[in-house]
């Protein structure tokens, strides 16, 4: 009889693990495009006057931002968010980052589009 029970409890503790990994795994792949870790000089040639940021929403790890820029329908737009590995000397430490948008339409429209990215990489 304690083996049986010893057993069960084993199978209950891995059914439970397995449940919360897979849990895991489906909340980063909602969360959109890794945010990227970048040297300076790349950092300050990021062009950011290509859009207007609309929205800014967080939700744990994952960002999403409403952006607003000229195109066709935005579909081919691509994005990138960026920051350096230097901080500024307040507590709690700050990081500065920015948004590349990657807009090749050649529309008039005034297209608005939710950018997402996962944050984790940012953490420190």
């Amino acid at each position: 009889m304690k083996l049986s029970f010893s057993v069960l409890f084993v199978f209950l503790l891995l059914t439970i693990s397995c449940s919360q990994n897979d849990e895991d795994s489906s909340t980063e792949l909602l969360c959109g495009v890794d945010a990227v870790i970048t040297s300076e000089e790349d950092y300050d040639s990021i062009d950011t006057s290509n859009y207007s940021i609309i929205d800014v929403q967080l939700d744990g790890d994952c960002l999403k931002l409403t952006v607003s820029a000229s195109g066709c329908d935005g579909k081919s737009w691509g994005s990138y968010f960026y920051s350096v590995d230097a901080f500024y000397a307040v507590f709690p430490m700050k990081r500065e980052a920015k948004l590349e948008l990657i807009n090749n339409e050649n529309c008039l429209a005034v297209i608005e589009s939710i950018q997402e990215f996962n944050l984790a990489p940012f953490q420190i």
